[in-house]
């Protein structure tokens, strides 16, 4: 069940995170259950790919604890994007009971960061060039150069990344001066 109000995330699940954190003690397979559930509260929803990356566990261990988080009804199925996965299939987002829908945004566009190659690369270089923001602003002949220098053998053109990374900055209220 999809919330629309955001009230429900933050502060009804503060205390399960507190009890989640305690019990991440616990040694063997059943720590990474408890981190599992433990993230799966933190941000609403989640989907394997997510789990693998930031939990660094590999995919089976992924696909299993999401199988006992769902059995044992701590999590359903919520959607399946509209991305392909590696493997073709749509990722498929697993949520808490109270999640909202920012949060499930939110899952989609980990899961379109975590399913495109361009996607990455413009995150490199953005984060390459978060230094050299001076003022709330940044050149973009800076991020043009960086996306260069570090674009050699991407298969991309350091241009097309270039505008993306200008873009990204302009949603993130950085002013991009030509």
């Amino acid at each position: 069940m999809i919330v629309e109000h955001a009230t429900n995330s933050g502060e009804g699940r503060a205390r399960e995170i507190e009890l989640l954190s305690r019990f991440e003690i616990i040694g063997g397979h059943q720590k990474n259950i408890f981190r599992s559930l433990k993230h799966f509260y933190v941000y609403g929803c989640s989907f394997a790919k997510d789990l693998e990356k930031s939990l660094n566990i590999n995919r089976g261990t992924a696909h299993r604890i999401i199988e006992q988080l769902v059995t044992a009804g701590f999590i359903e199925p919520l959607t399946k994007t509209n991305i392909p996965s590696k493997f073709g299939k749509k990722t498929l987002i697993y949520g808490v009971f109270d999640v909202t829908t920012r949060e499930v945004q939110l899952a989609i566009s980990r899961d379109m960061k975590y399913s495109s190659r361009s996607l990455r690369y413009v995150d490199i270089i953005y984060q390459r060039t978060l230094p050299d923001v001076v003022n709330e602003g940044i050149q973009m002949s800076k991020i043009m150069s960086i996306a260069r220098r570090y674009g050699t053998g991407s298969g991309f053109h350091y241009t097309d990344i270039a505008k993306y990374v200008a873009n990204k900055y302009q949603l993130d209220g950085v002013k991009v001066w030509q």
